[in-house]
C-alpha cells in the first residue's frame, strides 16, 4: 500500500498494509505461529512495456526540469512505454464554491466547480487559480490530440505535448506571461500544435465559463480521487508511486527498472552512470555512456586509460632521472676540472723527506738522493665537502679515472714496511702515514705518466716543459 501523501506526520518506522493483509497476519500471530514478512521496494516487471503517469499542474515548478529535459528520453523509449499525464484540480463543491461562486472569487471555473489556489496569494494582481485551471485544460487537450488514445504512433508518447510543455515552461511560466495569448501561440507553433484544434477541444469539453461540467476536468478530478493524489508532482510506474525528488534521471531510472529482464530498450544503457552524465548520454543518440565511448566497459577509468596513465608516469620518471643524472655528471666534471686547475708543479727541496698523498688515497714519499735538482710532481688529494654535491667515494673514483698518475720506478731499492709499536719507536712521527711507517731507499729515476684524457695530456706537457726549464 503506497502512501497517499498524508503519511508525512508519521515519524516512527512504519509499514502500511491493506486491512485484509494485516488481518491475515494478525490471525497467524493469534495462533502463535511464526510469521515472516519481507519488505521489498522493487517494481513490478510484467512485460516489455512500462506504463507510467505524471501528476502535475501548469504552475508545477518541481517538475519543470523533467518537462524541459525528458523529450529526448521519450523519443528513445518510444513504444516500449505508455505515458499518461494527469492534472490536478480541486473540487469546488467540496469548498461550497458551486453554491456561492463569489465566495471563491477568481479561483474557479464553470461556476465554482473546478478550482486551484491562487499561486501568488494576490487575488487582485498577477495570475489566479482560474488561470491555472484553464492552462491545465489546454495542456490536457494537447495530450488528448497528440498522445492520447487513437492517436496512432504517438499514442502513449506524445512528443508534441512534451514540446509544448517545454516551450511553455521556458517562455510562458513567468507571472507576467502566464496568460499571454501570444506566448501561448508561439509555444504551440514551436511544438507543432494546432492552436485552433486545441481551442475547439476546450470548448467541446464544456468550456470554462458556463455553469456546467467540463468533461475533461471532471475526468481528472475523478482520477485524482481514485488515486488519492495529495502531493504534486507524483510519478506512478507500473501503478507504483515513486516518492522523492522528481527529475529526468530518477524517472528514467524508475522506468528502466520496470522492464522484464532482458527487454530494456537501448536508452536504459545510460542508467547507472554518474547522474550528471545520464541525460548527456540520452541526448547523444547512441545511448552509450561516456566511459564506454572511451573504450571502457562501465563507469570509472578504462584499462586503456590506466595503461596510458602508467606509461606517462614511467616516461616522466625516466625523463626526471635522466635530467638528474646529466646534472650530476656535469657537477662532477666541473668539480674535477676545478681541482685540476689547482694542480701546480711542486719542487722537492734536497733532503725533503715529507710524504705526499696521491689522488688514489695512498702515500708516496719524496726521495732524496744524488740528483739534488730532481723534481717530483704529485697530485693534491681530492677533497669532498658537504656542499660540493658529490660524496667522497665518488670523488676518489673520479680522481682515479680522469687524473690517474702512473708512476714507474726503476732501480728502486728495497722497500721496507714495518708496523707496530717497535717501528713507531724507530721512525719519526713525520714518517708515519695512516698507522703504517714506510721507509724507502734511494731511487735512481721516477717517471710520471698521464694515462688518459685531454686534460691529462695538457698536464703532462706542463710537467715536461717545467723539467726542460730546470735542466736549462
Amino acid at each position: 500500500m503506497a502512501d497517499d501523501g498524508s503519511g508525512a506526520d508519521i515519524t516512527i518506522p512504519s509499514f502500511l498494509l491493506y486491512k485484509p493483509d494485516a488481518d491475515a497476519i494478525k490471525e497467524k500471530l493469534r495462533q502463535e505461529s511464526l510469521v515472516q514478512v519481507e519488505m521489498t521496494w522493487s517494481l513490478p516487471t510484467p512485460d516489455d512495456r512500462v506504463e507510467w503517469s505524471l501528476w502535475t499542474s501548469a504552475n508545477d515548478s518541481s517538475s519543470a526540469a523533467l518537462k524541459e529535459e525528458f523529450k529526448e528520453a521519450m523519443a528513445a523509449l518510444g513504444q516500449h512505454q505508455y505515458f499518461t499525464p494527469y492534472y490536478q484540480v480541486y473540487d469546488g463543491a467540496a469548498y461550497n464554491c458551486v453554491n456561492f461562486p463569489d465566495h471563491c472569487g477568481s479561483l474557479c471555473t464553470n461556476h465554482g466547480r473546478y478550482c486551484m489556489p491562487d499561486p501568488d496569494k494576490d487575488p487582485y494582481h498577477g495570475y489566479s487559480g482560474r488561470d491555472i485551471v484553464i492552462e491545465n485544460l489546454r495542456q490536457k487537450c494537447i495530450w488528448n490530440h497528440y498522445g492520447g488514445e487513437n492517436t496512432g504512433k504517438e499514442e502513449g508518447v506524445g512528443l508534441p505535448w512534451w514540446g509544448y510543455v517545454r516551450e511553455f515552461t521556458e517562455k510562458c511560466s513567468r507571472r507576467s506571461r502566464f496568460t499571454d495569448p501570444n506566448c501561448i501561440k508561439e509555444a504551440m507553433g514551436a511544438a507543432g500544435v494546432d492552436h485552433k484544434k486545441i481551442e475547439a477541444c476546450m470548448e467541446d469539453a464544456g468550456g470554462v465559463d458556463q455553469d456546467r461540467e467540463n468533461l475533461i476536468l471532471q475526468a481528472e478530478l475523478s482520477e485524482k480521487l481514485k488515486k488519492s493524489i495529495v502531493i504534486v508532482p507524483s510519478v506512478y510506474v507500473n501503478n507504483v508511486v515513486q516518492r522523492g525528488g522528481i527529475s529526468s534521471v530518477t524517472v528514467l531510472s524508475s522506468i528502466c527498472a520496470g522492464y522484464l529482464e532482458g527487454t530494456q530498450p537501448k536508452v536504459c544503457n545510460c542508467v547507472g552512470v554518474a547522474p550528471d552524465q545520464v541525460m548527456t548520454c540520452v541526448q547523444g543518440g547512441d545511448y552509450r555512456p561516456v566511459s564506454q565511448k572511451m573504450g571502457g566497459s562501465g563507469g570509472g577509468v578504462s584499462w586503456g586509460g590506466v595503461l596510458g596513465i602508467v606509461t606517462l608516469v614511467i616516461l616522466g620518471m625516466t625523463a626526471a632521472g635522466f635530467v638528474y643524472w646529466k646534472r650530476t655528471q656535469e657537477q662532477m666534471r666541473e668539480q674535477v676540472r676545478s681541482i685540476l686547475a689547482e694542480y701546480m708543479p711542486l719542487e722537492d727541496a734536497p733532503g725533503d723527506s715529507n710524504p705526499s698523498t696521491t689522488a688514489g688515497g695512498g702515500s708516496v714519499d719524496s726521495f732524496s738522493g744524488s740528483r739534488a735538482n730532481s723534481r717530483y710532481y704529485d697530485l693534491q688529494p681530492m677533497k669532498a665537502t658537504g656542499g660540493s654535491g658529490i660524496n667522497g667515494d665518488t670523488a676518489a673514483v673520479a680522481a682515479k679515472r680522469f687524473y690517474c698518475i702512473k708512476r714507474e720506478r726503476t732501480a728502486m731499492g728495497q722497500v721496507e714496511k714495518e708496523s707496530g709499536d717497535e717501528h713507531r719507536r724507530r721512525v719519526p712521527r713525520s714518517r708515519r702515514v695512516g698507522g703504517t711507517a714506510v721507509k724507502k731507499t734511494d731511487m735512481k729515476e721516477e717517471k710520471v705518466e698521464v694515462v688518459r684524457g685531454k686534460d691529462e695530456r695538457i698536464l703532462e706537457e706542463r710537467i715536461n716543459n717545467n723539467a726542460q726549464q730546470q735542466k736549462a
